[in-house]
């Protein structure tokens, strides 16, 4: 589904509910009416149109926005800009030891202000260093499906070299 729907009831912006589970940008400016109990429609805050969705996709939130309230939209945009982060110019391999692996991932957390203790568990591959950095931090480490799918795949490839 695609587009704008007519508009909604009256209501006000302050008698909108936001979306249950959800924590993207786009509620800032969509909510749904308290008697939308299923949140099935959208309604954005500042014209109050109903705005059709597919399932929980916010691409029509972000295009009503982009296309009805162009200043709303600019606003999002450099709230979803990437923090920069100071790289060096160079790196070798001694820069990917656990140690510091563990002390990046320590670092990332504080700065997208993500508590430690509401982690649950990390995915990752299965390098060395990367395992190593886990243990050091003593988080609960999920192995990725995806690189032991792959591994494994490499392995029977290569059995009949």
């Amino acid at each position: 589904m695609s587009g704008d729907t007519a508009p909604a009831s009256q209501s006000t912006a302050l008698d909108f509910i936001p979306r249950r589970g959800c924590s993207s940008l786009a509620w800032r400016w969509f909510g749904f009416e308290k008697t939308d109990i299923g949140q099935k429609t959208p309604i954005c805050k500042l014209c109050k149109k109903a705005v059709a969705v597919k399932e929980n996709s916010t691409t029509n939130l972000f295009h009503h926005l982009r296309t009805s309230h162009r200043k709303d939209y600019e606003e999002y945009e450099k709230l979803r800009e990437p923090a920069v982060i100071d790289k060096p110019e160079t790196t070798n391999v001694s820069d990917h030891t656990g140690e510091l692996i563990a002390q990046g991932l320590q670092d990332a957390l504080a700065s997208w202000s993500l508590r430690e203790d509401r982690m649950v568990c990390m995915t990752t591959d299965s390098g060395a260093n990367v395992v190593s950095a886990l243990r050091i931090n003593k988080w609960k480490r999920l192995p990725c499906f995806g690189h032991r799918l792959h591994v494994a795949i490499e392995i029977v490839v290569h059995c009949g070299e």
